[in-house]
């Protein structure tokens, strides 16, 4: 999942038109993800219980109803 997908989303979810902004990278920055759970599926029976949008969802909701003071 690429950072403007998880814009897109969050736009959708929050009703809000926030815009990516583009910068040089800083040091220790990650290029390039290998992310990929087939290892954990097949060495661990691993399979998620809540996809990626549920999971953004729940989150968002959590964040909401426990704002930082």
């Amino acid at each position: 999942m690429a950072i403007n997908n998880l814009v897109e989303e969050l736009n959708k979810m929050l009703e809000s038109d926030v815009q990516t902004i583009y910068t040089k990278p800083r040091a220790g920055d990650v290029k390039h993800s290998q992310a990929d759970i087939t290892k954990a599926k097949k060495l661990l029976s691993y399979n998620p219980a809540v996809g990626f949008q549920n999971g953004l969802r729940e989150a968002v909701k959590w964040f909401i109803s426990n704002p930082i003071t």
